[in-house]
């Protein structure tokens, strides 16, 4: 979160015709962020709903790579909490989708490995 106040961003704005552009991009990329958070909460099953934010903050979708092997930091009490889950529904989940081959997890760190089963299970109505 960065917070710049408004006299400074008009004068930049001033200095920079292209500076609004990309403060247009900036609202365009958080209002699509909460539109994704807002339907992943919408998914019933935890399971699903936890594979769904799994998939949106490792950006396995848009074929980001981890710069470490074990995959990125991610601990399970945050997964949960951006899932709204219980420690013991992430743990289950993640159990499941490391047993399914899909995920491979560590200490503080999860990779997802097969992403279209993933996003099949997160994604499917039953």
């Amino acid at each position: 979160l960065v917070l710049v106040p408004l006299p400074a961003l008009q004068q930049l704005q001033r200095e920079d015709i292209g500076i609004a552009r990309l403060l247009g991009v900036i609202s365009e990329i958080n209002s699509n962020i909460a539109a994704c958070v807002a339907r992943e909460l919408l998914i019933p099953e935890a399971a699903r709903r936890i594979g769904a934010v799994l998939l949106r903050v490792t950006g396995a979708h848009e074929g980001l790579v981890p710069n470490d092997a074990r995959g990125f930091w991610l601990a399970q009490a945050d997964l949960g909490e951006m899932a709204n889950a219980s420690r013991h529904s992430v743990g289950r989940a993640l159990g499941q989708f490391e047993q399914w081959g899909w995920i491979a997890k560590s200490y503080n760190h999860m990779r997802v490995i097969d992403v279209p089963a993933l996003s099949a299970f997160a994604y499917s109505e039953g």
